[in-house]
Parts: structure tokens; C-alpha cells; sequence
């Protein structure tokens, strides 16, 4: 009888001992993982600063851009006014070459 008593408390100081390791062991690794959480907060806010910066970069880049198409039109616009003023003078000057060729054939 004492024999049974003394196999069944040694399985209970066992069971508790395994027991008592594994919550040791949850607790280590839940203490290395709560280190680590000022690191991450740090990497966190470094990204975060990081994305704010690229978003201010695309930011100015779209503004850049609308600067450039803008500047861009105003030179096509510019280019086909020139062309037409040049085609017109183009043409005034013929206008006068033929006129006045005409004139010197008819005297």
C-alpha cells in the first residue's frame, strides 16, 4: 500500500516537474520575444518615416510632371502659332513677289 502511494505521488511530482519546465520554458520564450518588441517598434517608426518621405518624393514628382505637360503644351501651342505666323508671312511675301512680278511684266 505504501508502495502504490509512493508510485502514485511520484507520477504527481513528475507530471507537476514536466508541468513546471514547460510553463518555464513559455515564460523564456515570452521574455525573448518582449525583448525584442522595443527593436520592432523602432524598425516600425523608421518605416514609417521612410514611407512618409516616398509619399512626399511622389508628392513632388506629380507636381513635377504637371510642370512638365504644362510646359509642354504651352510649346506646342507656341510651335503651331509660330507656324501659322510663318506661313502667313509666307505667304504675304508670295503674295508681294507675285504682285510685283506682275507689275514688272505689265509696264
Amino acid at each position: 500500500q505504501y508502495r502504490a502511494e509512493t508510485e502514485k505521488l511520484r507520477l504527481q511530482l513528475d507530471k507537476a516537474t514536466k508541468n513546471a519546465e514547460s510553463l518555464l520554458s513559455e515564460l523564456n520564450k515570452a521574455k525573448s520575444e518582449s525583448d525584442l518588441v522595443p527593436f520592432y517598434e523602432t524598425r516600425v517608426n523608421e518605416l514609417l518615416v521612410e514611407l512618409r518621405n516616398r509619399d512626399l518624393e511622389v508628392h513632388f514628382l506629380k507636381d513635377e510632371v504637371e510642370e512638365l505637360k504644362g510646359q509642354w503644351k504651352k510649346e506646342q501651342v507656341s510651335s503651331l502659332l509660330w507656324e501659322n505666323e510663318f506661313e502667313e508671312t509666307s505667304s504675304s511675301v508670295k503674295d508681294a513677289n507675285f504682285e510685283e512680278g506682275s507689275e514688272g511684266k505689265s509696264c
